[in-house]
């Protein structure tokens, strides 16, 4: 059982971070840009090592290199399921202080509902599926339009 849980408040530009300890006492809360030299910085100014340590983050947008460069620091990596933490979305103050804070409280008593993480391989494959679908519908909008085009119709695509 570790002695130190962090939970991270992920959002597109901006995260927060808290560290408590086994007693659940904030130990380090702070403010992190979403880039990886902020993660990097923010990693070394933990003031415990972070070899080892549990992290818990909710998958947002960005999440995958994320959890990569915090894994890459030797962070034992969770996904919490955003759909079952319903503490946090219940909460009636919200704010991401608060939501970081509860998401390590989870973790810490071993009450984190944690999401399917898909290997690596599995997640590549899933991004050229993707990318795949994009570049059908690009084509198939451009299909459609160049059909309206050669028929005398307006087309607004």
């Amino acid at each position: 059982m570790s002695e130190h849980y962090l939970g991270i408040d992920l959002h597109k530009r901006s995260s927060v971070w808290v560290l408590i300890n086994k007693e659940k006492k904030v130990v380090f809360r702070r403010s992190i840009a979403v880039t990886p030299d902020a993660f990097e910085a923010a990693t070394r100014a933990l003031p415990i090592p972070a070899q080892g340590l549990p992290v818990v983050i909710e998958p947002v947008c960005g999440w995958l290199w994320v959890a990569a460069q915090l894994e890459k620091a030797g962070m034992d990596v969770r996904i919490a399921n955003p759909r079952k933490v319903r503490l946090i979305a219940d909460s009636r103050m919200k704010c991401d202080r608060i939501d970081a804070t509860i998401l390590a409280e989870l973790l810490a008593v071993g009450y984190l509902p944690e999401s399917y993480r898909a290997p690596d391989a599995i997640q590549e494959l899933r991004a050229l599926i993707r990318e795949r679908h994009h570049l059908v519908c690009v084509r198939t909008g451009m299909r459609i339009a160049s059909m309206a085009y050669s028929r005398g119709k307006v087309c607004t695509l």
